[in-house]
């Protein structure tokens, strides 16, 4: 059964002759019987040898990081040598690295576009080339009786708010108490991505394991050493992988089950938990092909104001501030890490997702709950609605007052006209403002 198929491949080769580089395999319109594509071919430089190679999907954001080995690169410096002091060459040490890098899936789009980057031991990065191809989903043999409700957002755009709303709907499953920050089902995706690879990535701590015990480094690669043998490569590739994805469902469910049995909610239908735009509600949504997805949206101007608020409020650098020196910096830091990647979440998906705006929970709450329950399709009557907006109205402790900078949900929309700077103002318009309108605003 094909899972994997390579549409295209793009290799980007250096103006400068210092620096080569080929893929062997694969090729356009080959095929995969296993969740993985196998790479190989050849990086050849002077004077700087390639670190890594990583491989990152320009739409998911999900990557992995793959080292090159040393072996062979010894000789050829010295065969560089000794070739220089025979008059055959300049003094220039040639590395010539061969790879072969087996990449799992497991985040990747259905409709996939990959991007392989080396890294330089100079610093530099070189984009090595494009590939884009489709993949099929993967299934477990779990049935789940609990369907995840992906909340997909930003920092500071409501979503305690949509969280404490759904906390009291019977048939959704929310862990209480505010701030609502449980993130079983986002761990147990992580986890699947982790254990599925055959070589680490770039979030995962492995290598700190394989530093202490040198006995795992040549296992690392053990899927392509033995996917000769046809038996092995199915194991490895296939079982292996859906025998620990139903794992993961189960893991969540039971979860969600016992929180649902401790809250006393007899029917549960979905458990709702908080994602950040990233590859893992992709991994979430490979899994459970009856997912819900609501992105939830606000002006992202007043986002920034609601941050800036905050952070005095508290007397903290939090959402990211403290990784940029300046306004500017940050503005443009929230564009790119996250503002853009929800726009391209909402892009990707909005045939099954359902887009909600802060403004609309505060000025047009029934409505957008109705919406929002038949979207899911749970029982959205006055009284249900009712319910959830009384819950929704009362501040449960302090914690909860200090998370507002506000004096009413109401005075937060439309806030950054006074609180952004005009310099702010316009650096906004240029950083995201298409993407405002994409969404309404």
């Amino acid at each position: 059964m094909t899972l994997v198929t390579i549409n295209k491949i793009e290799v980007h080769q250096s103006s400068s002759a210092k620096f080569v580089f080929e893929i062997n395999s694969p090729a356009a319109g080959r095929s995969e019987d296993v969740y993985a594509i196998e790479f190989e071919g050849w990086v050849r430089s002077f004077n700087a040898y390639c670190k890594s190679i990583t491989i990152r999907d320009v739409v998911s954001g999900a990557s992995s990081i793959h080292p090159l080995y040393h072996a062979g690169m010894t000789r050829r410096i010295l065969a560089s040598i000794r070739d220089f002091f025979r008059g055959k060459s300049s003094m220039r040490p040639m590395y010539h690295q061969h790879f072969k890098i087996l990449a799992n899936v497991i985040g990747f789009c259905p409709d996939f576009k990959l991007v392989m980057q080396g890294a330089m031991d100079d610093g530099s990065v070189i984009k090595l080339a494009t590939i884009s191809g489709t993949r099929k989903p993967i299934r477990s043999s779990f049935k789940p009786s609990l369907q995840p409700l992906i909340l997909n957002s930003l920092g500071r755009t409501g979503t305690t708010m949509l969280m404490r709303l759904f906390s009291a709907h019977p048939s959704i499953v929310v862990q209480k108490p505010h701030p609502y920050e449980v993130h079983v089902a986002s761990y147990w995706a992580q986890f699947f991505k982790v254990l599925s690879a055959s070589y680490p990535g770039p979030e995962q701590d492995v290598p700190n394991i394989q530093q202490h015990h040198p006995a795992i480094m040549p296992n690392v690669n053990f899927i392509s050493k033995y996917m000769s043998d046809p038996q092995v490569k199915h194991w490895v590739g296939v079982r292996y992988v859906e025998d620990l994805a139903g794992f993961c469902q189960q893991s969540m469910e039971g979860y969600y089950k016992s929180v649902a049995a401790a809250q006393n909610q007899k029917t549960p239908m979905y458990f709702a938990e908080k994602f950040y735009p990233s590859f893992i509600p992709w991994i979430i949504r490979d899994l459970y092909p009856e997912a819900k997805e609501i992105i939830l949206v606000r002006d992202f101007r007043d986002m920034l104001a609601s941050i800036n608020a905050f952070n005095v409020k508290r007397n903290s650098v939090k959402f990211g501030r403290n990784r940029v020196q300046s306004d500017e910096d940050y503005v443009r830091r929230l564009s790119v890490k996250g503002i853009h990647n929800l726009h391209q979440a909402w892009m990707a998906r909005r045939d099954k997702a359902h887009l909600v705006r802060y403004e609309d929970v505060i000025l047009d709450p029934i409505n957008t709950l109705r919406g929002i329950l038949q979207y899911l399709g749970l029982e959205h009557s006055n009284s249900i609605i009712e319910t959830m907006l009384s819950a929704a109205s009362t501040v449960e402790n302090e914690a909860e007052q200090a998370h507002r900078t506000s004096r009413s949900p109401e005075e937060s929309i439309g806030r950054w006209k006074k609180d952004l700077s005009p310099s702010l103002q316009a650096l906004c318009e240029r950083e995201f403002g298409s993407i405002l309108k994409s969404f309404g605003y």
